[in-house]
């Protein structure tokens, strides 16, 4: 019994170490570095660290910020919210009370340094006078200003390279804001960034303390990026690694990545394709696809059987056919799991995707286990079967230490 409890304990010790190593490469590619202590979820403690302004420049940043944070009681991320956004900074810039006010006489305490200033420059004999502070000041309205054109240059360089579906005229109101000041531009300095946030950290509004100071700090903490949710199960993060190594060889420093929402929405993309993540097919679509003969499929509704694979691991689709093919299928199997054990599934989704996609594809049946490598013998035939595409869809067993071998010999990178 004690064996056993011991080779259990064992197994699992293995298991969080292979889980930290793949969050640590899947980290890696998101951010361009690797964690103190990489883990698979949030994190549950803050740790110490120093700010590193090269973050400002993560792939991920610009996902981070508009759609994968959720922000104030709305619970909302920026995308989902701008319409309330501009309300609420509009709303707060008609409290601005502007720390000094320039007047005919001296009805307030007066600054006799800015007054000698004034009269110097305008050549009159107007007081500049001190003013109660009681709504918005100068540095939070320069805060807000600055945070708006921020954020108007994020949406709409993330627009144009990954949310095509999305309008860059949609933050156009946050532009106004941002003119106020002359603070329209998406790409201030990160000592400006700093500034933002230390003021809107402070502010007695909720606007600026809850959502203008928590964006900001995301471009200049690196404890914020290293939030990004990754699956819990070692299965799930193999299958996340496996579409990562691809992304990377396909797009080794991609300009932006839209990361996954578990929430409702596990599509990630970067420039020039689109993954899905876990992408379930509807069960009646499966079954009509032809991947079954017509008396199983017919059988299979009859009898209401449900045991029918309908959630793939990985699909990836390119925004233009890369070397005839027009995506990958990528069924990865994890631990001791053998290239056999994702037979049906590729059968199933392959069938499916010909029947709604159509085009040329990769499947691809990725497993842990050295004993899959593809034989030395093997890659020419590879290689000769992938430039023919009257063979029709491609078909590979591989490792996932083979996955940038196959690429180069399938689509053909340099």
């Amino acid at each position: 019994m004690s064996d056993a409890l011991g080779g259990q304990v064992e197994t699992q010790r293995v298991d969080s170490q292979r889980a930290e190593c793949f969050a640590a490469e899947i980290r890696k590619y998101l951010i361009g570095r690797v964690g103190a202590r990489p883990i698979t979820d949030e994190l549950d403690r803050w740790r110490s660290t120093g700010l590193d302004g090269s973050l400002y420049g993560s792939p991920v940043l610009s996902w981070w910020v508009l759609e994968g944070q959720r922000f104030g009681r709305r619970n909302e991320s920026l995308c989902e919210s701008w319409s309330y956004l501009v309300r609420q900074a509009r709303m707060l810039l008609t409290a601005y009370s502007p720390r000094m006010r320039v007047t005919e006489s001296p009805d307030g305490p007066v600054d006799w340094v800015g007054t000698i200033q004034q009269r110097a420059s305008e050549g009159s004999s107007s007081f500049v006078c001190l003013t109660s502070h009681v709504g918005l000041g100068d540095d939070e309205r320069r805060a807000l200003c600055g945070w708006a054109g921020w954020v108007s240059g994020l949406w709409r360089d993330y627009c144009a390279s990954i949310r095509k579906d999305r309008k860059p005229s949609e933050v156009e109101p946050l532009e106004r804001i941002a003119s106020i000041t002359s603070a329209r531009g998406g790409a201030p300095n990160m000592s400006q960034i700093h500034r933002w946030a230390h003021i809107a950290r402070r502010s007695r509004w909720p606007l600026l303390r809850n959502v203008v100071a928590e964006s900001l700090r995301s471009a200049i903490d690196m404890r914020q990026i290293d939030r990004i949710p990754l699956p819990a199960e070692p299965a799930e993060l193999f299958e996340l690694l496996c579409l990562v190594r691809v992304l990377r060889t396909l797009e080794p420093k991609p300009t932006a990545i839209r990361w996954m929402m578990h929430d409702h929405d596990n599509t990630i993309a970067v420039p020039g394709m689109t993954a899905h993540f876990q992408y379930t097919f509807p069960r009646a679509e499966v079954v009509r696809s032809g991947a079954f003969n017509p008396q199983l499929a017919h059988a299979l509704t009859a009898f209401g059987i449900s045991e029918v694979p309908v959630r793939t691991d990985v699909i990836i689709r390119f925004a233009e056919p890369r070397r005839g093919f027009d995506g990958i299928l990528i069924e990865a199997k994890s631990g001791g799991a053998s290239h056999g054990d994702a037979l049906l599934q590729l059968q199933a989704y392959g069938a499916t995707i010909r029947a709604r996609w159509g085009g040329r594809w990769i499947h691809w049946a990725v497993v842990e286990r050295e004993d899959g490598a593809i034989r030395p013998e093997r890659w020419e035939r590879l290689a000769a079967r992938a430039s023919a595409p009257e063979h029709g869809d491609l078909v590979v067993f591989s490792t996932a230490d083979e996955i940038e071998r196959v690429l180069s010999m399938t689509i053909g990178l340099i």
